[in-house]
């Protein structure tokens, strides 16, 4: 069996993962019970193997050995530690404490919270004859409606006749005040990036992807990640460097923060550790050689010699095509689940999904159509004269791309003057690739096209321009019909 390491990344820029007075505690789940752990302790999680390797039982809590990147780390059942049983523990936590590691054996692990003092209650234990070391839990941790024991790292290595093994560093854990913050590193195609570990949510374990709400080469598919779809995305190809094998069944996913409430997976083989580097180590990317340079924001170099690729965590966060395949992710979910509230009520049951836009009205569009959902670049080279809706050309990756004004394409006046919310759709003809701009991206429907006649149009705003087909649609129980638009059939005939 493959092992696929995955870190509980550390939450704060401090080693101590602490941030604004409160401190990061990833969660264990072990028996029944809800165990914490606080991050700066967690070196690792790796799924466990068919088989342990045998180790000498120098405490009855030994289950065997985990050999991990040339270490022998040995595991102790976590349960029997806290008295209970493990129902499934398929995984290893990998606990560092003192220069010391021990792997934990658990039934598996939840999300990383930020906790204040304020949550944490102190347990009044007798000392038992094991002396302290017997005694694991010393406090409580309420987590909204859950309550977690918090593990001590220090008393379980205090546990009579646990054996541990010295971590190693390679050199690069060594801090200072020249060291940057705490970057975790991750493995994909044999490329190694690294990326600040403050802007991780948590990584997945390798599951099944759903269907990507869009047809894109960036875009691999969707998991589901505290109940919201997140878009999981190939990190080679954001950089144009390279592009893994399609099709991508299932994988395992790097979470991470764009916003408040806006998410992105990258598509990961393995998380190797979280380290920190000197600043005199980080070198400026090479100039030609990535299609996106901009997205990274130095080169490092390992103790062993290996490259490693650093993402520019606040470039992430306003990269368009990103941000768009977010929201779109969003947006599919949102209908998803206005659907089940109405009982699973639509026209057509199972039709394919349509983008619902504004441009001088309302319209829709196959999502299929749909490659890219960006925001309106800075640079435009701007026309004069905007015949036929152009509105200019912008640089794409790599190549020039015309900018459709689709309001003025179809005679009709702007419906909405706010540019933030102001999109373009990137749209694949069989000859052409253009992007049309719409005022709003508003969400997307399923439903069925119908043909509607040509005196139902007679009299609308740039009735010659619109299309004989309507798409129906149920929102709020209501039947509902918008006109519909074939933007690739446009981008071959503009």
């Amino acid at each position: 069996m493959q092992m696929m390491p995955l870190a509980l990344p550390v939450a704060a820029s401090a080693t101590t993962a602490r941030l604004d007075g409160r401190r990061a505690y990833g969660t264990i789940l072990a028996g029944g019970l809800l165990v914490a752990l606080p991050v700066d302790h967690t070196r690792e999680v790796v799924p466990r193997p068919d088989e342990l390797h045998p180790f000498p039982q120098l405490c009855p809590l030994v289950c065997g050995a985990l050999l991990l990147r040339g270490s022998i780390i040995p595991v102790v059942d976590l349960g029997r530690l806290l008295g209970v049983s493990l129902v499934a523990a398929r995984v290893i936590v990998v606990m560092r404490c003192e220069g010391r590691l021990l792997g934990l054996l658990a039934d598996g692990v939840g999300d990383i919270d930020l906790v204040g003092a304020d949550q944490l209650e102190d347990l009044v234990i007798p000392e038992q004859g094991g002396g302290t070391g017997a005694i694991p839990v010393v406090q409580t941790l309420r987590l909204e409606d859950r309550v977690a024991s918090v593990l001590c790292p220090h008393r379980v290595l205090a546990h009579p006749g646990l054996p541990s093994v010295p971590e190693t560093s390679g050199g690069e854990r060594e801090g200072d005040a020249e060291r940057s913050q705490p970057l975790l590193l991750f493995r994909l195609a044999g490329y190694v990036f690294a990326v600040a570990a403050d802007a991780v949510a948590t990584t997945l374990p390798i599951a099944e992807l759903g269907a990507s709400p869009v047809v894109s080469d960036l875009c691999l598919g969707v998991v589901i990640y505290r109940e919201h779809q997140v878009p999981v995305i190939d990190p080679l190809f954001l950089l144009g460097i390279d592009r893994v094998e399609r099709p991508v069944r299932s994988a395992a996913a790097l979470i991470l923060r764009l916003g408040a409430d806006s998410h992105v997976g990258l598509l990961i083989h393995d998380v190797i550790d979280i380290l920190r580097f000197s600043r005199t180590s980080m070198n400026a990317p090479p100039a030609g050689i990535f299609g996106d340079a901009s997205l990274l924001e130095a080169i490092l170099r390992l103790s062993d010699g290996t490259d490693v690729m650093l993402l520019d965590h606040r470039q992430l966060e306003g990269e368009e095509r990103l941000c768009g395949l977010a929201a779109i992710a969003r947006l599919s979910q949102q209908k998803a689940q206005a659907t089940a509230a109405e009982g699973g009520r639509r026209v057509a049951g199972e039709g394919e999904p349509f983008l619902v836009f504004s441009a001088g009205g309302r319209f829709a569009m196959p999502l299929i159509e749909t490659s890219e959902i960006i925001m309106p670049p800075a640079h435009v080279t701007r026309v004069r004269d905007r015949a036929d809706g152009i509105a200019g050309f912008f640089s794409y990756r790599g190549s020039g791309v015309t900018i459709i004004d689709l309001a003025a394409w179809l005679r009709r006046m702007p419906s909405t003057s706010n540019d933030a919310e102001a999109r373009l759709l990137i749209v694949r003809g069989t000859r052409n690739v253009m992007a049309f701009q719409v005022e709003a991206v508003h969400a997307i429907e399923h439903g069925r096209i119908r043909h509607s006649s040509p005196a139902a149009r007679e009299g609308r705003p740039g009735a010659r321009y619109l299309p004989d087909e309507m798409l129906e649609y149920v929102e709020d129980g209501e039947l509902r019909s918008l006109s519909l638009l074939h933007l690739a059939r446009l981008a071959d005939e503009i």
